[in-house]
């Protein structure tokens, strides 16, 4: 037996507890074996999880060898029960993705304060679990997984990296799942482009560069189509590359003109393009990263935007074992929220290795000719005994 949220479900599924409303009347008996209308039932009633009983996947698959779905007008075509089954697995790994991405790190830090981590935690996991019930959304994922494994892996980090900046803008609710969609999806468009195109180890031709300008446009389009989903999330995909200043692209829009969703993931895209190694440059260090944004600041992006994020974030916790660009190690002591990639460290390693007998700090604010270049895996009693 095991415990699943309501959008895990899937037809043949068998109940190993009754579900009951409020009432406590039963609904379905234990041993009920689902179907799609009684999940979809469930859903509308608000039932967030259930017990099923444990069995091999392939259980859960339809047992049909043909369906039937649209052909052309007017007329059906057979589809073989294989490439159904492998949709319904498909997306059913993608929803799981998204559910483990409520409680994963993804190495950027975390919400500045531990109550504000719970509140984060709380509502980003609530979101994502609404968007896994949306197929077109998953469906967005998955092509965006088939066209390059880093497009979703990008979309992935840049969905968190916002939901903190929204969630220090007040937002909640419907704002909150606007957001995430469009972070989520904003690089489709890039699923138009030849597979070679996220390959190349070089720089682009000028007819590959003008393509790629275009799947901001493309993004827009392949939203808007979808069902149920906010105009404004679509805006994420079409303004994502519109800068502050109007040199951006494709409509050469100036800050009060790009939407605000669009701004804030403009701001999380570039932060993990930077921190990410791609075939034609190393990765840059989570300081390095905020320096640029930092001097970017009402240039390309809103700097009152840019700063209400580094208020709520910490990329360096406190206790954290950090290397200083002089090759020394320290553990840091002390943050200001206005400049988090600069913070008080404690000194217990020098450059030669030596232990420091009698640690002492460094405010890497007054002390700008160093920067922290890499954070260093394990404790403090761990990096004094190596």
């Amino acid at each position: 037996m095991k415990q699943v949220h309501i959008t895990m479900l899937g037809p043949g599924d068998i109940l190993a507890e009754p579900i009951l409303n409020q009432q406590g009347i039963v609904m379905l008996g234990s041993g009920t074996i689902l179907t799609e209308v009684h999940i979809n039932r469930l859903k509308k009633l608000g039932i967030k999880d259930a017990f099923i009983e444990n069995k091999e996947p392939q259980d859960n698959r339809p047992k049909a060898e043909l369906q039937f779905a649209p052909a052309a007008e007017g007329s059906y075509a057979p589809v073989p029960v294989q490439e159904i089954r492998e949709k319904w697995e498909t997306r059913k790994e993608m929803r799981q993705a998204l559910i483990r991405l409520a409680d994963s790190e993804l190495g950027f830090g975390r919400p500045s304060t531990p109550e504000l981590e719970e509140q984060f935690r709380r509502m980003f996991r609530n979101t994502l679990y609404e968007i896994t019930s949306h197929d077109g959304v998953v469906d967005g994922l998955i092509r965006l997984q088939k066209a390059d494994p880093y497009l979703l892996e990008h979309s992935f980090h840049v969905t968190a990296y916002a939901a903190i900046l929204g969630l220090a803008n007040g937002y909640a609710g419907a704002e909150m799942l606007e957001l995430c969609v469009g972070s989520l999806l904003f690089d489709i468009g890039m699923t138009e482009l030849p597979a070679h195109t996220f390959s190349s180890s070089g720089g682009l031709t000028g007819a590959e560069r003008a393509a790629v300008r275009l799947h901001p446009e493309a993004g827009h389009r392949i939203i808007s189509r979808m069902e149920g989903l906010s105009p404004r999330s679509a805006l994420c995909a079409l303004q994502h590359h519109e800068r502050f200043n109007g040199t951006g692209y494709p409509s050469r829009l100036k800050h009060g003109e790009i939407d605000e969703y669009a701004e804030i993931v403009a701001i999380a895209d570039t932060y993990h393009a930077l921190i990410s190694r791609r075939n034609y440059r190393l990765a840059y260090t989570p300081g390095e990263a905020i320096e640029y944004l930092l001097a970017a600041g009402d240039r390309y992006f809103s700097l009152d935007l840019i700063q209400t994020y580094l208020r709520h974030i910490s990329i360096y916790p406190l206790s954290s074992v950090v290397r200083l660009s002089s090759g020394q190690l320290g553990v840091v002591t002390s943050l200001e929220t206005s400049l988090v990639h600069r913070p008080v460290v404690k000194i217990v390693r020098e450059a030669d290795g030596s232990l420091v007998s009698d640690p002492y700090e460094v405010d890497l604010m007054r002390k700008t000719d160093l920067v922290i270049s890499s954070l260093v895996e394990g404790s403090v009693d761990e990096t004094i005994k190596v």
